[in-house]
């Protein structure tokens, strides 16, 4: 039992002695782990695998004993071990020297990877009896969003026929990109597709571009709107084609 309790001693004071070191402007200190650092907060992982997060504002001194990703607002990224912080100013060892980032030029630390996210579903189902059915429903909803800009494609399918006889044949199809001119601020341009069997639509093609304004950007609540021309291609099954200029008007909620 004596012989764990020491090792356990070492293996904590060896653990203590590889750590990062935050050290508040109220004099606390905290070792551990530096994660990262975003919108102003810097999360830590402790010994205990308990993760707290600081306002960077209450930071007096930071030291990491490993490198880190430093981002800066020109979108600049400087790798290595942040010898000291003071008065916001954050001191980098790397490549054999020093680099000094004055606290307006810093943006981040370990900014995490752009990743896609949403995802897809398709379902049928058939019924025989008295009447026969078929139905489908397919969609997909993919997104990503990095600093500078936005990629999103939505898709969605319906068919259904009943007893051999067409009830329902519609796809509609949406690919957009929006470049963000400040934090608020965006240009978007888009391609829009549709299709519905019944309404005589083989295909209706939407290309538009235009500036949008985010209203609301919370955590569980987005207002966006956004407006610009566009140009409106229709495709009739038995009609005749045409083409006309349009004001798209547009906007997204979510809540």
């Amino acid at each position: 039992m004596r012989s764990l309790v020491v090792f356990s001693v070492l293996a904590f004071g060896a653990l203590a002695a590889h750590a990062d070191e935050i050290v508040l402007k109220n004099g606390d200190k905290v070792t551990g782990k530096v994660l990262d650092l975003a919108g102003g907060k810097l999360r830590v992982e402790t010994a205990h695998s308990c993760v707290i997060t600081i306002d960077w504002s209450q930071v007096a001194s930071l030291k990491t004993d490993g490198p880190i990703k430093v981002k800066l607002t020109t979108g600049e990224t400087v790798e290595g071990k942040i010898a000291s912080v003071k008065d916001g100013k954050v001191v980098i060892e790397a490549g054999g020297g020093t680099q000094e980032i004055a606290p307006d030029r810093l943006k981040g630390f370990n900014e995490p990877p752009v990743t896609w996210h949403g995802g897809g579903a398709l379902a049928a189902r058939t019924s025989d009896g008295n009447t026969h059915t078929t139905s489908v429903l397919g969609t997909l909803d993919l997104g990503r969003e990095s600093e500078i800009d936005r990629i999103t494609f939505k898709a969605l399918f319906r068919y259904g026929k009943t007893k051999d006889v067409l009830t329902e044949r519609n796809s509609y199809g949406l690919g957009k990109y929006d470049y963000k001119l400040s934090e608020r601020i965006y240009a978007f341009g888009l391609l829009e597709l549709m299709g519905d069997r019944f309404k005589d639509l083989r295909l209706r093609s939407t290309i538009a571009a235009g500036i949008g304004a985010v209203i609301i950007k919370e955590e569980r609540t987005d207002l966006w709107g956004e407006t610009g021309p566009a140009h409106v291609h229709n495709d009739f099954v038995d009609g005749e084609n045409e083409s006309h200029a349009a004001l798209r008007i547009g906007g997204h909620f979510r809540q």
